[in-house]
């Protein structure tokens, strides 16, 4: 996983101020989201993907157990998520 400064790099956006940095960021970290839910749901079968997604209505933490549980190769797949985002953005992940 990236730190915000590598993130601010990688774009570089690092110079721009922080008002015109947070709508770029969050831009992306909806892209990264969309896509390591995609890459989880492919990763695991439906009736897991559909646990995983109930989880959710029952808060945070009981979702972050259901993720750690259902898909012990959560960090990996962000990771990989991530960098797909940056790779169709053009930037060098």
């Amino acid at each position: 996983m990236k730190s915000l400064k590598d993130i601010q790099q990688k774009l570089g956006i690092e110079r721009l101020p922080a008002g015109e940095q947070i709508p770029l960021l969050e831009s992306v970290g909806k892209l990264v989201h969309k896509q390591f839910l995609a890459d989880i749901k492919a990763s695991l079968a439906t009736e897991q993907f559909e646990t995983l997604a109930a989880s959710l209505d029952l808060g945070t933490t009981y979702f972050d157990t259901t993720l750690k549980h259902l898909a012990p190769h959560y960090e990996t797949t962000f990771s990989e998520s991530q960098e797909k985002v940056f790779r169709s953005l053009g930037v060098n992940a």
